[in-house]
């Protein structure tokens, strides 16, 4: 449900990547988290029965995974990120937006993928989209090491990656809450995709819906 409507001096869009470039019905991200849990299980040897409770409160405490492997256990970052995005039949979930790029490519503003995967990541999964020739930019989790959305510090390296704009003039789209949560408190303009809306947060059924929140 629409709350309210972005002002008109948006100079870039920053866009999250899983669940949020894609519908979450997709069900492509269980593919990745399958491979997550294998590792978790094979490459860290946790005990099958521990791997939910460990996945997500690292999850949940970091903000990522990744991040909560690197604090407590020193994983190394391209052996995780090799391993858990080597899913192979990733095309069979994802097909070409044309809804979605024509909405996209009317924006003239830069756009820019901000994830908490990696580059290959997101560069593979906006190829199938067909989208990766609309975006300038990823920012993933190695841009802003050694934090991650939603930590505010991410935010922060982000915005001068993309030559430090003001806040309030970036809108950002985003899945889940506490990210877009912390795009807010910045000043940054953002909406919340694919999600029931808390009070007073700006949503979208899916990220084509985006000129109903900032019109093109």
């Amino acid at each position: 449900m629409l709350i309210k409507q972005a002002q008109p001096t948006i100079t870039h869009l920053l866009i999250d990547l899983d669940e949020t470039i894609y519908p979450s019905s997709n069900e492509i991200w269980p593919l990745f988290r399958a491979r997550l849990d294998t590792y978790l299980r094979e490459q860290m040897g946790f005990p099958p029965e521990q791997v939910n409770n460990i996945r997500d409160r690292l999850f949940y405490t970091y903000g990522s995974t990744l991040r909560g492997l690197q604090v407590e256990f020193d994983v190394d970052t391209e052996d995780y990120l090799d391993y858990v995005h080597d899913a192979d039949d990733v095309e069979n979930y994802l097909s070409p937006d044309p809804e979605l790029r024509t909405v996209l490519a009317a924006y003239p503003q830069p756009k820019i993928i901000f994830t908490n995967a990696s580059r290959e990541h997101a560069q593979r999964i906006l190829e199938h989209l067909q989208l990766a020739d609309l975006f300038c930019q990823i920012i993933d989790i190695r841009d802003v090491a050694p934090y991650c959305k939603p930590q505010v510090e991410a935010f922060q390296v982000a915005l001068q990656l993309i030559g430090n704009p003001d806040p309030k003039r970036c809108l950002f789209a985003d899945d889940t809450l506490a990210n877009l949560q912390t795009a807010l408190d910045l000043g940054m303009q953002g909406v919340l995709v694919g999600k029931p809306s808390p009070d007073g947060i700006p949503a979208i059924a899916k990220l084509a819906d985006l000129p109903s929140f900032f019109p093109i």
